[in-house]
């Protein structure tokens, strides 16, 4: 199983649904049905990789793996921003409790 994100979308021109690997460029199929485009981009990434590696360019993580994930002040940040949030809302409750 890929861990690689798989975008899957309706072509009305070609009448047909395309999957695609955003991370592995040019790593896309077409399938008459949403199911025959999924199915058929497994072995397509599989021969990508097998190409990419033979061929020894670099293999691209798939996105949202630890090491890809952002990193730093922005969880950080975020973790404060609910902290406030949670503040403002429960003194609003024990405002709105004493009235």
């Amino acid at each position: 199983m890929h861990l690689y994100s798989i975008h899957i979308t309706w072509s009305e021109e070609d009448q047909c649904f395309t999957a695609a690997v955003p991370e592995l460029v040019g790593c896309s199929v077409v399938g008459s049905t949403h199911e025959a485009a999924l199915a058929a981009i497994h072995p397509a990434i599989d021969a990508w990789v097998e190409s990419a590696n033979a061929a020894g360019h670099p293999i691209p993580e798939p996105e949202g793996t630890a090491s890809t994930r952002k990193k730093g002040r922005g969880g950080r940040r975020q973790e404060r921003i609910e902290k406030r949030r949670r503040q403002r809302e429960e003194s609003r409750r024990q405002r709105r409790e004493s009235d």
